[in-house]
């Protein structure tokens, strides 16, 4: 969906969504098969943006966006003589992100651009009771300026900024002893 803001004429919306449906129907066709394996695949993604003019020659845009992916393996009757991979296997990919753009056209042959953003990506794998987990907490900032020097010239210059903390979780089995240590 997309219009105008009401009781706010210089602002716009933006707003949109996406779900899969393959889990809905998918899992209740294994179970009523009998099948030993129940899988749940499940994505999304979404959007919301509102922006304005602030001047005739500028842009503002804010929102948030993300997406989230999901894959369940779940094993209904694990081997119980390698207990790795007991019960499921997951992967799970997911971001989200909130955003301000500022543009503006300076002059007929100068723009400038800025972006300033934070939010997290995540990563899960899971194998039984073993996982392996990563969340980044990532900060971007650019800005850019274009310069039309000529026709069909234009120079872009800029700077990018990242800063991006991590925090990695994971849990394995110990690796096999050798034989003959103790």
């Amino acid at each position: 969906a997309e219009g105008p803001v009401p009781g706010l004429p210089s602002f716009k919306f933006v707003v949109a969504a996406r779900r899969s449906w393959v889990d809905v129907w998918l899992k209740p066709v294994l179970e009523q098969a009998g099948a030993g394996v129940t899988t749940a695949p499940v994505y999304d993604d979404y959007q919301s943006f509102v922006e304005t003019s602030p001047t005739s020659r500028s842009t503002l845009r804010v929102g948030v966006f993300g997406s989230d992916d999901r894959l369940s393996i779940l094993i209904r009757d694990p081997n119980e003589s390698d207990p790795i991979l007991g019960g499921n296997i997951g992967l799970h990919t997911g971001f989200w992100r909130a955003q301000a753009l500022y543009r503006n056209d300076v002059s007929e042959t100068l723009r400038y651009t800025g972006v300033v953003s934070y939010g997290v990506d995540t990563l899960d794998f899971a194998l039984g009771t073993n996982y392996f987990r990563l969340r980044t907490h990532g900060m971007q900032h650019r800005s850019e300026i274009s310069a039309r020097l000529a026709r069909g010239v234009t120079l872009h210059t800029g700077l990018d900024l990242v800063y991006t903390p991590y925090d990695i979780s994971l849990r394995f089995p110990p690796p096999p002893r050798l034989h003959g240590s103790k």
